[in-house]
């Protein structure tokens, strides 16, 4: 499997390109990174929340709602594992030389 064979379907509370808040900055960096990689987003934001434009292989979904708190609570449980999981090979993937500047 290639970089450019992985798809990202992401939720978030926020990636606004002002921000330095550090989890917003930091989920807002990597996934600009992979995007300029080769991997597309399916980014999934709440109505109104600002993003970074012209990010290559981004695709922006708007969540019909303008408050986060839904949209930001823990998973199920049963989704605990996979999301630990991803965020692993995540982590690998961004320390990779490649992604490295």
């Amino acid at each position: 499997m290639s970089v450019g064979d992985m798809r990202i379907c992401s939720p978030h509370c926020g990636v606004a390109p002002e921000t330095t808040s550090g989890g917003e900055t930091y989920e807002r960096e990597l996934l600009a990174r992979l995007g300029r990689a080769g991997v597309d987003v399916e980014l999934i934001l709440a109505r109104g929340k600002p993003h970074p434009e012209g990010v290559p292989h981004w695709t922006v979904h708007r969540f019909p709602i303008r408050r986060t708190s839904t949209l930001c609570s823990p998973p199920p449980p049963r989704f605990t594992a996979i999301i630990s999981r991803v965020s692993l090979l995540l982590s690998t993937l961004v320390n990779a030389p490649e992604f490295c500047h």
